[in-house]
């Protein structure tokens, strides 16, 4: 009897154990979710944000081999694709010989992928690091700027590489996937505008423990050679009285101005003595 009246109470104390796991260890609500609208909300999640754009610098073989090389050298007349035979890296053949199509599997994807990355990222930071100060005092004007100057240089970093492309200057809502070509014009309008918003707000040199943040020489020098690249089209493609012309679009600004600010840029930095 005594054995049956034990076991009863084991099987009771048993029941008892299951109901109170699926209460208190089963159903147990999130204590906290993060998504786009939570994140941005503290000082270290703009360095977090910030941080990310510059992570597709790591994709350091895309970079290399595909962005450089293979559309930058290759595709120029500054290097010959291929190796014993024509038919060595046929991709590289293509895109030098300009016989591609878009179902070329490595340099497009690679390429564009991380590129178009990059904007993303940097488009997502410029619209939410804004609204950090509100929620994080810590998190002043000053410092944000800091960061928002960062990520145009990296947004039009990118941009210098793909000039004639779909320009994506905010985050893409559904409907907007599909984009065709945008003018050159507007695509150097963008570079220039990030740049000349970002040089007076950078820093010329920063601590050591920011090692390899851009500097405000890096975005003169950028500026520069995006200055000489635009004057270097308008030179091939004038208009009436040497006006820059994009796809038949007027500049408004003549070649020599553009020249003359180039040179200028690029001497501010070589006479700064920072960068030697």
């Amino acid at each position: 009897m005594k054995n049956i009246l034990l076991k009863i109470v084991f099987l009771f104390i048993l029941i008892l154990g299951f109901q109170s796991c699926e209460k208190d260890f089963l159903n147990v609500s999130p204590k906290g979710i993060i998504n786009s609208e939570s994140f941005y909300a503290t000082r270290m999640d703009a360095e977090q944000a910030v941080t990310t754009v510059y992570g597709m610098l790591n994709y350091m073989q895309v970079w290399d081999m595909w962005i450089l090389a293979d559309l930058g050298s290759v595709a120029s007349d500054d290097a010959e694709a291929g190796g014993a035979t024509p038919q060595d890296v046929a991709d590289w053949q293509e895109i030098d010989n300009f016989t591609f199509t878009p179902s070329i599997a490595g340099s497009f994807p690679q390429a564009y992928g991380i590129l178009y990355k990059m904007i993303f990222y940097a488009n997502i930071a410029l619209e939410k690091l804004p609204g950090i100060p509100e929620k994080d005092t810590t998190a002043t004007e000053e410092f944000i700027n800091l960061r928002l100057a960062e990520v145009k240089f990296l947004r039009s970093f990118a941009y210098f590489y793909l000039t004639q492309i779909p320009l994506v200057d905010h985050v893409l809502g559904s409907s907007e996937y599909n984009m065709g070509r945008s003018s050159m014009r507007s695509v150097f309008d963008l570079m220039e505008n990030d740049l000349t918003e970002a040089i007076p707000l950078l820093p010329p040199s920063w601590p050591a423990s920011d090692i390899g943040r851009i500097t405000k020489g890096a975005a003169q020098s950028l500026l520069a050679k995006v200055l000489v690249f635009e004057s270097s089209y308008a030179h091939y493609y004038p208009g009436d009285d040497n006006s820059l012309v994009f796809e038949g679009e007027s500049r408004f600004k003549d070649l020599e101005e553009k020249w003359d600010e180039a040179l200028a840029m690029a001497e501010n930095v070589i006479t700064s003595g920072r960068y030697e």
